[in-house]
């Protein structure tokens, strides 16, 4: 089972290699989700948690990923 430190560090890493992979810098990747650019940074650094459904489905649309690919 995954501590919520250990959650919370994957999802930012995966947020963060998925941008990174797609070319995009924080603020392409704010712009394309229709996502501040604060949030992208405060769940990249693990400020932020855990984003909202929304904010989520908008990340892994703009990444061209499932939300499966951002969680897990």
């Amino acid at each position: 089972m995954k501590s919520k430190s250990k959650t919370q560090n994957s999802f930012a890493t995966r947020l963060r290699a998925f941008r990174v992979e797609a070319g995009l810098t924080a603020y392409a990747l704010a712009k394309k989700s229709s996502v501040s650019k604060q949030t992208v940074s405060n769940l990249e650094s693990g400020r932020i948690r855990f984003p909202s459904w929304d904010v989520a489905c908008k990340l892994a649309d703009a990444l061209g990923v499932t939300l499966d690919n951002l969680r897990s």
